[in-house]
């Protein structure tokens, strides 16, 4: 199984998301898949890898995959402040 949608602002492609089911628990609502997402952009691209329960639904998946680039984009420009700040 995959989910992924083009994302459009005024017709003009502006990113992509693909999230495609790697870990098969099957398709009860307790199933606790793994999927491999990738986000993408004209400027960047975030890959990552997230577990879902299948009967929480696709916007779910969604919103826990950007909820987790957010994190580890979060914890690299802290990392990358840290090593700056070491440096001075």
């Amino acid at each position: 199984m995959s989910l992924h949608f083009v994302l459009k602002a005024n017709e003009q492609p502006i990113g992509s998301f693909v999230a495609t089911r790697t870990v098969d628990h099957g398709t009860t609502d307790d199933a606790v898949n793994g999927y491999d997402v990738t986000i993408d952009t004209p400027d960047w691209e975030w890959d990552g890898h997230v577990q879902h329960r299948y009967g929480d639904g696709a916007w779910t998946l969604v919103r826990r995959a950007i909820d987790q680039m957010e994190a580890e984009v979060a914890a690299a420009t802290a990392a990358h402040a840290a090593v700056v700040e070491a440096k001075h």
